[in-house]
């Protein structure tokens, strides 16, 4: 998915580029702002759905590109009085999972529920198994990163088997296993401080937070988290296996190494730390663990993501050291 270009790239195993489709607009089949795709199986045909942002939608096309209709998404009790967000999704499984917020205005400001959670074929939703809850008072408001980007926001997956994974918070390196109907059925962990945060990322979010600024009709004040959360991003493999990125994987590395993670198996046991070796550069590239095995490392990732997080991007002046963008498919070797 190219958030910006607002269209989906379809690429054979080999790498040869097969179509691109989707595109900007507010007719059938167009997005504005997509924060994720989920592929469907459809009787054996498959349809792209994109996650419209706002107002918070799924936006769907079959496999060749053509309009196949829409998924309206409610994160409240009253659609007619909130208004959802969308800012990531996940399927797997047969399970489709969203990032979602759910706001409700209130005098001088407005309640927010973020909340990760399981929709039907219709939107609906069927479990809840996250929620965080703020209100932002417009008059005085002062937005704090902790509360605007909760921790199942950040990192969350979902397994072969619909199974949801988490983080417990924003501190702690502990992860919650949840079963497909939000039960918990186990949490995995070990002892590990989240990383201080340098110059350079403090400033990265400081831009995120004068971009918004810019863009709202009062004036606001921001809190910029010191430290990084402590868990960065889950994967599940086809076998269960549970890789976790944490705040320190991509920092004070043996030479030659850019990645560590950490390998949990899929009772919840504690593996093996994975050194992953790449011509890479932490502070501007990142990987993609798909689900057959297979890595994407992608060049400019961290920059992207970021701006992606911020509403209609952020300029961090860093254009020239990151470079063009670049997709790589990979195989991990021992």
């Amino acid at each position: 998915l190219d958030q910006q270009l607002c269209q989906v790239t379809v690429v054979a195993p080999e790498g040869e580029i097969l179509r691109v489709v989707g595109r900007q607009g507010d007719g059938p089949g167009e997005v504005r702002t997509p924060q994720g795709l989920a592929v469907i199986d459809d009787n054996g045909r498959h349809r792209i759905a994109l996650a419209e942002q706002f107002p918070g939608k799924f936006v769907q096309l079959t496999d060749r590109g053509e309009p196949a209709g829409t998924i309206k998404v409610s994160g409240g009790p009253d659609p007619g009085v909130g208004f959802t967000f969308i800012a990531g999704c996940r399927r797997r499984g047969g399970n489709l999972v969203i990032a979602g917020q759910y706001s409700v205005p209130i005098e001088n400001g407005q309640n927010r529920i973020s909340y990760l959670a399981a929709i039907d074929a219709d939107g609906t939703e069927t479990v809840r198994y996250r929620e965080h809850r703020t209100t932002l008072d417009f008059q005085k408001a002062h937005f704090l990163e902790r509360e605007m980007a909760p921790a199942f926001h950040i990192a969350s997956a979902v397994g072969p088997d619909g199974r949801v994974y988490c983080p417990r918070d924003r501190e702690s390196y502990v992860v919650e296993a949840r079963g497909r109907d939000g039960a918990l059925e186990g949490t995995v962990g070990r002892p590990c401080e989240s990383r201080k945060r340098d110059a350079r990322e403090i400033a990265r979010w400081d831009a995120l937070f004068e971009t918004q600024a810019r863009q709202l009709p009062f004036p606001i004040t921001w809190e910029v988290e010191e430290r990084e959360p402590a868990i960065a991003e889950l994967h599940v493999a086809a076998d269960g296996t549970l890789w976790v990125r944490h705040s320190r994987s991509d920092r004070e590395n043996p030479p030659g190494v850019f990645m560590r993670y950490d390998n949990f198996d899929a009772e919840g046991r504690w593996l093996r730390e994975v050194h992953v070796r790449a011509d890479a550069d932490p502070d501007q590239d990142g990987l993609i663990l798909l689900d057959d095995g297979r890595v994407l490392l992608v060049k400019g990732l961290v920059l992207a993501r970021l701006t992606a997080t911020g509403s209609q991007g952020a300029v961090f002046g860093e254009e020239d050291e990151s470079g063009p963008m670049e997709v790589i498919g990979c195989r991990m070797v021992e």
